[in-house]
């Protein structure tokens, strides 16, 4: 990790001032513009030179006050993954994890993912058509020196634009029915219980992995980047008949990188073909974690769900430090 990365940035919108405002307030003042993508890459390149200033200077840098990547959270093979949850909608869809062991895998559309970046991705068209006339005539080396020839008059332009078309909307539709199951790393985090874990009041559910289950083969680790995630369809059209490494790393993408504003989720994803229905639960559950203000009815009525289906599991309460923010878990 670099130095850089220790000091919370981001960009907001601000309607008294109809800009994009970049904040880093442990080391800079505001910087504004118009493009929020753009903006974001400008913030980092100043955090770098201010960072790169106080070394030459032989400062000492100032402590950050928020961390976005904690050294005990960087896990490359963590024991356990979480789900936080609300108690809102137990009935309907939390109590099923328990009763039926199925959990749900939603779609990656804003009624279900908060990050508007989301499976969102640039394709790239570098070398797309001279890879298109290479793959339509590659049997032949005359017949490609032919392609090219025709292509460059305009005459193939409309079939390889049309090409380029679908292979793109065939990319993009890869995720648009996907089934994404997140998970974190972490359980004792503020933010992730006030966002996912209904403001301290939800719970959150442990799961075990292990060899014998779908989060140590299947879930993936999310990445996270200031550069916006590009796909190279040049790679893509000559890779996938043979489906090798790169290719499927190109794909993966997809689902899998986000910016760095959302570190402190350290967010895994366990994925199904088709998103928005039920599936078994993808690992044993170890325990489930009360929020730090769980009201004791609901606690009382989870409690009796489990129980009533036989399964073993440890009940854990996130309880708050007395003199210093943080969460620690205790078992009840």
């Amino acid at each position: 990790m670099k130095e850089s990365d220790l000091y919370h940035k981001w960009v907001e919108w601000s309607n008294e001032d109809q800009v994009y405002i970049g904040k880093c307030p442990d080391l800079i003042d505001d910087i504004h513009g118009d493009d929020r993508v753009k903006l974001y890459g400008e913030l980092c390149e100043v955090i770098e030179g201010v960072v790169s200033h106080y070394k030459e200077q032989g400062r000492q840098l100032p402590i950050p006050r928020v961390q976005p990547m904690q050294k005990k959270y960087a896990l490359e093979n963590p024991e356990y993954l979480y789900k936080y949850k609300s108690f809102n909608d137990f009935e309907k869809k939390s109590s099923m994890i328990f009763t039926r062991n199925l959990i749900f895998y939603p779609k990656p559309i804003p009624e279900h993912f908060n990050d508007p970046y989301d499976c969102r991705i640039t394709i790239s068209e570098n070398n797309y058509h001279e890879t298109w006339c290479t793959i339509m005539s590659q049997q032949n080396r005359h017949h490609y020196e032919l392609a090219k020839q025709v292509h460059s008059s305009g005459v193939m332009k409309n079939m390889s634009n049309e090409s380029y078309e679908k292979t793109v909307n065939g990319v993009l539709s890869i995720t648009k029915n996907l089934g994404i199951l997140c998970l974190t790393a972490v359980n004792d985090s503020m933010l992730m219980w006030s966002h996912y874990g209904d403001k301290h009041q939800g719970f959150c559910i442990e799961f075990e992995r292990n060899n014998n289950n779908g989060l140590v083969k299947g879930a993936v680790e999310i990445e996270y980047s200031n550069d916006f995630p590009i796909i190279d369809l040049e790679l893509i059209l000559s890779g996938y008949k043979n489906y090798d490494e790169a290719y499927i790393k190109s794909i993966n993408r997809l689902w899998t990188v986000k910016s760095t504003e959302w570190l402190y989720e350290h967010e895994w994803r366990h994925m199904q073909d088709e998103g928005n229905k039920l599936y078994p639960i993808p690992a044993k559950i170890s325990s489930v974690i009360f929020g730090a203000s769980s009201d004791e009815r609901n606690i009382e009525k989870l409690r009796l769900a489990i129980e009533k289906s036989g399964q073993n599991i440890k009940f854990k309460k996130a309880q708050l430090e007395n003199n210093k923010f943080q969460i620690v878990i205790k078992d009840i």
